[in-house]
Parts: structure tokens; C-alpha cells; sequence
């Protein structure tokens, strides 16, 4: 059976990198870019409704500092029972320094990945992770680190379907990568498996039922975000219609992918169940 995994970053909302500074902000309101996380609380309930009723479980990269944001209102163990809790760093820093201008040493990226499993780990109890890297800025420094640290594996890269079909695979530094899916749309344009743009409004819902349709055999891991349910990234918060309407859009990509024969599964499942092409 063809598999997809379902991927959300759980980060503060509307995050951007700040140059000069290690430590994302939030898209500015009212004056200030201060990191928010409601819109996040309120789109993390909004997906897991969505799985919980096409019974599907997902995979969860979970920013550290939001998780304890959103744990102060809700009850985080609770709400993702059956879910996989994965590490999405601490305050979604930029770890290469690729678009802050702040690369991190490597003392200091072990720093944010201790912190960031402390923190999962108090919230959701004792585990291994794996791990997306904000901004999916991840090279082989920090690949090196998360093998260090014990993670199962990482989550950053993009790979083209038309490359042939997407294994997780082992990489030089020991860690299993496991990458989201690209490849092209019905009118034959490069397409990535990350919903934003069918958030806001620039692509349709069946343009990535295309992207899946690509996938016969591997796992096909597509990803969202939180804070993409509740609030556009160009036009602020939206209105009650419309959040109910991006609802809509998610439950019905999910939807065409399982009426597809797709199997949605969390990517630690799938690992355990087909091991790594090495």
C-alpha cells in the first residue's frame, strides 16, 4: 500500500527570521513582532479534529517554546494521544545561520537541541524524536549533532518524485532522512509538499491530489503548519468563514488521498515497519 505521512510544525505564529538575531519573531501586529502563539493553539486543535475524524494519525514538529505556550491552556498530552511528538528546535532558530546572518557553533546548537528535548520531554513524557529544522535549514554540521544527541531522524530535505520514489535513507553523518516530497502540479510546474500555498489561495486543493497521485511505492511526506489554519501570512488573522473553509480544504485533500488508496501513517511507524533503504 502506497504511505503518506502528514506532517504539521507546531511553531509560534506567522514566524520569521530576523537578521541579527538567532530567534524567530512573529509576522508584526499592532506594532510588534513578539513571538504570538494563538493562532498555532487554535490551528493545532483545528488539525487534529480533522485526523481524529478520518481516523489518521500524523507527526508533530513541535517548537519548544510554543509547546510550552499552548501546554499553559491546553492540555498538550491529552489532545495528541496517539500522535507522533517530534522536535522542531526551541525557538525556531535559524541553526545555519542561513537567513539570520547568526550561525550557531556547534556548542550552541547542542545547547537548543538539549533544551528542546527537555522541554518535549517534560510536557509529553520520555521518548527519542525526530526532527525538522526551522526553516528546514539543516546541513551536515547540525545532521552530525542530532545523531549525537540520539534523534531518529531528520525531516528537513525536499526530493523530487520524479527522481523515482522517496525512501528515508541514511545520510554520511549516521542520521535517517526522511524528505518532505516534491514534484509536479497538472500543468507540469514543480510543486513541494508543503500546503501554505493552498492556504492562500495561490494553489487548489487538487494540485497536491496530483502530487500524491505521483507516489506509488516509499513514503510520501507532505507538512503545514499550525498557524496556517487561523491566519494568512500576507493578510493577517481570518475570518471565522474562512477558517472553517481552510478546515474544509485539509479534511478534503486528506480525504481524496485515502479514497486514492493512500495509508496515512506517522513517519516513526513507518520506520519501524520498513526500515531505511541504505
Amino acid at each position: 500500500m502506497r504511505q503518506c505521512s502528514f506532517t504539521v510544525d507546531v511553531d509560534r505564529d506567522v514566524n520569521q527570521a530576523c537578521e541579527g538575531q538567532v530567534c524567530a519573531v512573529s509576522a508584526p501586529r499592532d506594532g510588534s513582532d513578539a513571538p504570538r502563539f494563538a493562532s498555532s493553539a487554535k490551528g493545532l486543535e483545528t488539525i487534529v479534529g480533522v485526523l481524529e475524524s478520518l481516523d489518521v494519525k500524523g507527526t508533530f514538529f513541535f517548537e519548544a517554546r510554543t509547546a510550552l505556550a499552548i501546554s499553559r491552556t491546553v492540555d498538550l498530552p491529552s489532545l495528541m494521544k496517539g500522535h507522533e511528538i517530534a522536535c522542531h528546535g526551541y525557538d525556531h532558530e535559524d541553526l545555519t545561520g542561513h537567513k539570520s546572518g547568526m550561525p550557531l557553533s556547534r556548542a550552541e546548537v547542542d545547547d537548543v537541541l538539549e533544551r528542546s528535548m527537555s522541554v518535549l520531554r517534560e510536557i509529553f513524557g520520555g521518548m527519542r524524536f525526530g526532527f525538522r529544522a526551522p526553516y528546514q535549514a539543516c546541513d551536515g554540521d547540525i545532521e552530525e549533532a542530532l545523531f549525537e544527541k540520539g534523534f531518529i531522524y531528520d525531516s528537513s530535505k525536499v526530493r523530487s518524485l520524479q527522481d523515482g520514489p522517496i525512501w528515508p535513507y541514511r545520510t554520511p553523518s549516521g542520521i535517517i532522512e526522511v524528505p518532505v516530497a516534491s514534484g509536479i502540479d497538472p500543468r507540469g510546474k514543480k510543486i513541494v509538499g508543503y500546503l501554505w500555498p493552498m492556504h492562500e489561495g495561490k494553489r487548489t486543493v487538487d494540485d497536491y491530489v496530483h502530487l500524491m497521485g505521483q507516489a506509488d511505492e516509499g513514503l510520501m511526506v507532505i507538512a503545514t503548519h499550525t498557524w496556517h489554519m487561523i491566519e494568512n501570512f500576507g493578510t493577517g488573522l481570518y475570518s471565522k468563514e474562512e477558517a472553517r473553509r481552510q478546515k474544509d480544504l485539509l479534511h478534503g485533500l486528506l480525504s481524496k488521498g485515502l479514497d486514492m488508496g493512500i495509508e496515512l501513517v506517522r513517519i516513526d511507524d513507518h520506520l519501524a515497519d520498513n526500515g531505511v533503504r541504505e
